[in-house]
């Protein structure tokens, strides 16, 4: 398993946190960010509230799950492995 920050779970307006990176042709492109750890993922959520963001629901996911909605929806994915300080964009 793998954990993701989902905002308003099981709503019409449910939605998986998303960056959105540059890629070598200079557009921006969406990355699914996800994390091998629970805890670091509610680390991450705690950084993102403390910037106003709406506080986000930890989902223990499958990585095929994540892999086949980000190529169905033209995203890409960022791991982000146990232990590593990773720090939302300000």
């Amino acid at each position: 398993k793998i954990f993701v920050l989902i905002f308003n779970p099981r709503s019409d307006n449910e939605g998986i946190y998303t960056l959105q990176v540059r890629a070598k042709d200079g557009k921006l492109i969406n990355t699914v960010v996800f994390f091998e750890e629970e805890e670091d993922a509610i680390r991450y959520a705690g950084l993102l509230e403390a910037q106003d963001f709406p506080s986000p629901h930890i989902e223990p996911l499958d990585p095929r799950e994540i892999k086949g909605f980000a190529d169905e929806s033209g995203y890409l994915t960022t791991f982000i492995r146990a232990g590593t300080l990773f720090f939302p964009p300000e």
